[in-house]
């Protein structure tokens, strides 16, 4: 399965609809990726599109069938902090 990057307006932002992660701060994506790819969960880098206030808006994106394992290991991962 292919990754989805549809998105939708989210406040001020377009939001891809399979996002598990967001930031205002590219390098915070890194350590995402990292724990994502330990995992075996297949991930993507997406960047809005967006030219307002609060921007630019990074995300990391998974297939759709991952988002439930993606979040649980977000949750885990957010819990352990």
């Amino acid at each position: 399965m292919e990754f989805d990057v549809t998105s939708r307006l989210t406040g001020n932002f377009d939001t891809p609809i399979y996002s598990v992660f967001h930031t205002h701060n590219e390098s915070a994506l890194e350590a995402v990726e990292e724990v994502f790819n330990r995992e075996g969960i297949p991930n993507r880098r997406m960047e809005s599109d967006t030219s307002g206030e609060w921007r630019p808006n990074y995300f990391i994106v998974v297939r759709p069938d991952d988002v439930s394992k993606a979040v649980s290991v977000l949750s885990e991962l957010y819990c352990m902090a």
